[in-house]
């Protein structure tokens, strides 16, 4: 029980990207105090258990039992200061709908850093399939490019934006709007346009593509 404990708690704050001993200092205890937490040697009980969840931005239940309802699932002010946004995958970008509420972005298996002007509930997805390479258009984007998404831009006509096709499925297309309706529009020529429904939702607009050469 004690190595599962401290072992959520080193998860956690090197997620936050936050040292033993600056963690003991805001803690005001000694740096082997949070040492041996994390070793198993002994738990955070009382005032410091408390102390310790404000500071890792979780609830106290989750470090001592795994509480999902105390879990961490908010970004952490020490990534987004660094410019990071999480990897999600597919699934996890299906239900972000611009909240972070009940998504376990501490989860993501990877931060991508970007210096695109981005909100706080941003996140970045890696596009699957050739939809949205083109011939002529500079924002071709091939499968396996990494696309900074963020959630608070509108979506004007012309944008880039990632849709909820159903409750699991994602798409990136080009945004048409004409005549009061909604188009998907594919970049590449191969490949038709798709009629928005009501129940797809975009999820957000592309504003970055990051491409390995």
């Amino acid at each position: 029980m004690k190595i599962q404990i401290g072992n959520r708690i080193r998860s956690r704050r090197r997620q936050l990207g936050v040292t033993q001993a600056k963690l003991a200092s805001k803690m005001h205890i000694g740096g082997s105090s949070v040492s041996q937490w994390e070793n198993g040697e002994t738990s955070p009980r009382g005032e410091n258990l408390y102390r310790l969840a404000e500071l890792l931005e979780v609830g106290a239940e989750w470090i001592l039992k795994g509480d999902p309802s105390g879990a961490p699932n908010i970004i952490s002010k020490e990534l987004r200061t660094a410019g990071k946004v999480p990897l999600l995958s597919e699934a996890q970008a299906a239900n972000w709908l611009g909240s972070m509420e009940g998504n376990e972005v501490s989860l993501a298996s990877n931060w991508i850093s970007t210096t695109a002007e981005i909100g706080d509930k941003s996140f970045a997805f890696k596009v699957v399939g050739n939809s949205m390479v083109s011939p002529s258009d500079a924002r071709s984007i091939p499968e396996g490019a990494v696309i900074i998404v963020d959630p608070d831009r509108r979506a004007d006509n012309g944008s880039i934006v990632v849709v909820k096709i159903n409750k699991k499925d994602i798409t990136v297309k080009k945004l048409i709007v004409d005549a009061g309706s909604r188009y998907l529009s594919p970049l590449n020529p191969d490949y038709k346009p798709i009629v928005m429904t009501e129940t797809m939702q975009i999820i957000g607009v592309a504003v970055r593509a990051e491409i390995d050469l």
